[in-house]
């Protein structure tokens, strides 16, 4: 999914990754290996059913996985959500962040979800989180489910199945609450995680 990213990880960088536009697009990769019948290249397929583009850091692309993956593998099995798409804003909220919209990283706007990243490093400081307090607090107050992910919230099994839940409750779905599930999601994440 990263090559469809529009980031790039690189060592050299204070986060590990620059912005950079995408290297290719899900569309293409998939005419491509369509054709293709080497070695691997089923499972290719299989993957790319499973890319969405425009992910803008390495940890909006775990989230997506996370939520987007096949129970099976530890995901929830949600559709994809829209990445890093703006949303229109109430004027009154406009008046108070200093723009006519806002984009957010991820977004199923059909149920009024949207999930922002906040990573340790960038969210910090008191006008971040002011402006983002302000940010979600307008938009719950337009009907919008907005949560924050950490990557400690994903990485502890009680937060991320809290996030989860209420998430995918707004779907309707409602995922299995067994042990074997709960290994399968915090499995997927350890990997991720590592990546």
């Amino acid at each position: 999914m990263e090559v469809c990213g529009d980031y790039g990880r690189t060592p050299n960088a204070r986060d590990g990754f620059v912005a950079r536009p995408a290297l290719a697009r899900p569309e293409d990769l998939r005419a491509h290996f369509r054709q293709n019948h080497s070695y691997g290249a089923r499972r290719v397929r299989e993957a790319l059913g499973h890319v969405v583009a425009g992910s803008r850091s390495p940890m909006e692309t775990i989230v997506v996985l996370v939520f987007t993956l096949p129970v099976e593998l530890g995901g929830c099995g949600l559709p994809s959500p829209l990445l890093n798409v703006r949303v229109e804003i109430p004027p009154e909220l406009q008046r108070a962040i200093g723009k006519p919209y806002v984009v957010v990283d991820l977004c199923w706007p059909d149920q009024l979800i949207i999930l922002e990243y906040d990573s340790y490093l960038w969210h910090s400081s008191a006008l971040a989180v002011d402006s983002d307090s302000t940010r979600n607090e307008g938009l719950r107050d337009e009907g919008w489910m907005v949560r924050s992910v950490t990557a400690g919230m994903l990485a502890n099994d009680a937060m991320r199945r809290h996030l989860v839940s209420k998430v995918t409750g707004r779907f309707g779905i409602k995922l299995p609450n067994d042990p074997e599930f709960d290994r399968r999601q915090h499995d997927l994440i350890q990997e991720l995680l590592r990546c």
